[in-house]
This record gives structure tokens, C-alpha cells and sequence, in this order.
């Protein structure tokens, strides 16, 4: 089993969600809707702390991952 690759595409995964919270987090101020942006916030510190860690970490390691790496990469996102 290949554990750094799938931590490296697991970062990138982390990295997508911090994404889409900088998007929920512009969505909640241009409506005025402050009830739910500190857990925007939160959630955008640690995926991307996470998420860039490792993909920093990992990121000179292999690529290549087989089915059951897959599988278990899946089941982790």
C-alpha cells in the first residue's frame, strides 16, 4: 500500500474543500448571512493547514496508486 501518495491526493482533496469554503465564506457576506461563517472559517484554517502540509510533505514521492489505494482513498475523502 502506497500511503504517501494517497495522503498527497488526500491533501489535494483538503485543499479543494478550503477552496470551496473561501467560496461559502464570500457567499455569507455578500447576503449579510452571519450566522454559520465562523464555522466557514474554521473549517478553511484547518483544510487548508492540512491540506497544504501534505501536499508539501508528499509531493516528491510517486504518483501511482493501484485499485486497493484507491479504494482506500475514496473511502477517506
Amino acid at each position: 500500500m502506497n500511503h504517501k501518495s494517497i495522503l498527497f491526493f488526500l491533501g489535494i482533496n483538503f485543499l479543494c474543500v478550503s477552496f470551496f469554503s473561501i467560496l461559502n465564506i464570500i457567499y455569507s457576506i455578500y447576503f449579510s448571512f452571519f450566522l454559520d461563517i465562523d464555522s466557514y472559517i474554521v473549517t478553511l484554517i484547518i483544510s487548508f493547514i492540512i491540506g497544504f502540509v501534505f501536499c508539501f510533505i508528499y509531493r516528491k514521492e510517486s504518483k501511482n496508486i493501484n485499485l486497493s489505494d484507491q479504494i482506500i482513498f475514496i473511502l477517506l475523502s
